[in-house]
């Protein structure tokens, strides 16, 4: 018989491009930040951390260079030069 596959036990990581992180109690914030950003075309998403904070996305990704590239291109965009890459495992 043939030996198995093996399986691999490497988890995936996915990157987020993020713009806003507040603490949960200030969700109303992060809501409405991805109704505008929703309003500009963007895609948003919208991360909880634990039960303290929220953090807003506007890429995701499980592309370490896709994510790099995109962030480039985001900072370059008015108000967005503080945007930064949530390494989530």
């Amino acid at each position: 018989a043939p030996a198995p596959a093996p399986v691999s036990t490497r988890v995936q990581k996915e990157y987020h491009i993020i713009v806003g992180s507040y603490v949960y109690k200030a969700r109303g914030y992060a809501d409405r930040m991805v109704e505008e950003f929703k309003e500009e075309g963007y895609d948003p998403g919208l991360h909880s951390i634990g039960d303290s904070l929220v953090r807003v996305s506007l890429y995701s990704t499980t592309n370490r260079r896709e994510a790099l590239d995109s962030l480039e291109l985001l900072r370059a965009e008015p108000g967005l030069d503080k945007a930064w890459i949530w390494v989530e495992k």
